[in-house]
């Protein structure tokens, strides 16, 4: 299984998934847990405090994430879950901070 964790300082989840720094990525097997790769987010963010209503998407973020099996993340917007849907990725939410608790969740 290939997990994907926003995070910003790789050891704590992110709390907003779009506007992490990175995405760690972990493969998952056997009762084993390997680093893959971290993967920098350079997905532009826009201000939306004017109102205005324009096309957002975040395909940038989606082509970053195809590979995976399973998005582990804090929180994310709207958008941010139909672009999930639209890619067809899956994903959890979770209450937990630290990556390496996550981590060990899905051993």
């Amino acid at each position: 299984m290939i997990i994907a964790i926003p995070t910003n300082d790789k050891k704590t989840i992110a709390k907003f998934t779009g506007r992490c720094e990175e995405f760690a990525i972990y493969k998952i097997s056997k009762n084993t847990t390997e680093l893959v790769e971290y993967r920098k987010n350079t997905h532009e963010h826009h201000n939306h405090s004017n109102g205005e209503d324009h096309e957002h998407n975040h395909n940038d973020i989606m082509e970053k994430l195809s590979n995976i099996d399973l998005l582990v993340m804090k929180m994310a917007g709207k958008h941010f879950k139909n672009d999930l849907a639209t890619y067809s990725i899956e994903y959890e939410k979770t209450k937990e901070l630290d990556i390496d608790t996550i981590l060990e969740s899905y051993k």
